[in-house]
């Protein structure tokens, strides 16, 4: 789009420049709301059901992530189990930025 903006006819069309400006302001348009939804993700952990949250964080790390509510760690990974499941507690579930930590830290043992 950038290559046939910018010729006209065979030769070059200032109005490439037009065409910048506009991409640009696109471009923080579509930062800004990317960013105004992570921070709306941010605020709403905390009105999110314990089952959500597993919800959400098995949505994006993966459905073998499974929750144990009798721990008090954060979260823990047993090589010694038949399964290969990565746990998290309830610890970790008070804070969204906690909460994929623990399971990105958890993950890391899966593959060591």
């Amino acid at each position: 789009m950038f290559a046939s903006d910018m010729f006209d006819n065979g030769q070059i069309d200032y109005s490439g420049e037009d065409y910048l400006k506009a991409m640009g302001t696109a471009g923080l348009v579509s930062g800004g709301l990317s960013f105004a939804s992570s921070m709306y993700d941010y605020a709403s952990w905390d009105r999110l059901s314990t089952a959500d949250k597993i919800t959400k964080l098995q949505n994006k790390f993966g459905s073998n992530l499974q929750y144990d509510q009798t721990t008090g760690d954060y979260g823990y990974f047993n090589p010694n189990k038949s399964t290969t499941n990565p746990y998290i507690g309830s610890s970790a579930l008070n804070d969204r930025g906690i909460a994929y930590y623990t399971v990105r830290h958890e993950l890391k043992h899966v593959s060591d």
